[in-house]
C-alpha cells in the first residue's frame, strides 16, 4: 500500500466540429477544450497520468480519467492529502541482452 496524492490537472483536450461543411471564418475561431481534472493521482510516468475520482474499500476505484502528458498544461500535488490504496510503483523494463 501507499498514500496516493490528490491532484489538479490541468490539461488541453481534442475539439471534433462536426464534419459538415464550414466556411474558412468559422474555422478561425473554433479552439480546443481547456479542462480541469481533480482526484487521486493512481498512476504517473513519462506518457500519461491516470487520475481516479472515486475510492471504494478493497482497492476498487471509478471514474478513471488518463490523460496524455503532452496534454498537460499544470498539475498541482496536495501531497498532504491523500489515500492509502495498493498500488505499485512503476519499474523500469529491463531491455533483453542479444
Amino acid at each position: 500500500m501507499r498514500k496516493v496524492p490528490v491532484v489538479r490537472v490541468d490539461w488541453i483536450d481534442i475539439q471534433a466540429h462536426g464534419s459538415e461543411w464550414k466556411d474558412w471564418s468559422e474555422v478561425a475561431s473554433m479552439t480546443t477544450a481547456k479542462c480541469m481534472t481533480v482526484g487521486f493521482l493512481v498512476h504517473d510516468d513519462e506518457h500519461q497520468v491516470k487520475v481516479v475520482g472515486s475510492v471504494v474499500e478493497g482497492a476498487q476505484v471509478g471514474d478513471v480519467t488518463c490523460i496524455p502528458k503532452g496534454c498537460i498544461v499544470e498539475m498541482h500535488k496536495w501531497e498532504d492529502v491523500g489515500v492509502d490504496l495498493p498500488v505499485t510503483k512503476r519499474r523500469r523494463s529491463k531491455k533483453a541482452v542479444a
